[in-house]
């Protein structure tokens, strides 16, 4: 895959990826489209959004860089931080219905 199209902990079935990406191969937010909940508020970012977003993102970065290896990941919600180590990774869309 190319780099800026997947995103850790996004499920293909929870969103349509465009997968149109910045010079930087970073993935346009705004080219997330959720899947279809009548509940659920698209998620728009403008350019100053998407700036400061990654501005937040390349401390946490570099610090998984200096000091796990490849295969972590930080997972930050509103309400948490999880630190998760993939120990093994077998995508199979088979049964996905879009």
């Amino acid at each position: 895959m190319a780099r800026g199209q997947v995103i850790e902990g996004i499920r293909q079935r929870d969103l349509s990826l465009i997968g149109q990406t910045t010079k930087k191969g970073c993935l346009l937010m705004n080219d997330l489209k959720p899947a279809p909940n009548k509940r659920r508020k698209r998620m728009i970012l403008n350019d100053e959004q998407q700036k400061k977003l990654e501005e937040l993102s390349r401390p946490v970065i570099e610090w998984l860089n200096d000091n796990f290896h490849p295969h972590v990941a930080v997972v930050i919600t509103p309400a948490s931080t999880e630190l998760c180590e993939g120990v093994f990774y077998c995508p199979i869309d088979d049964y996905v219905k879009d």
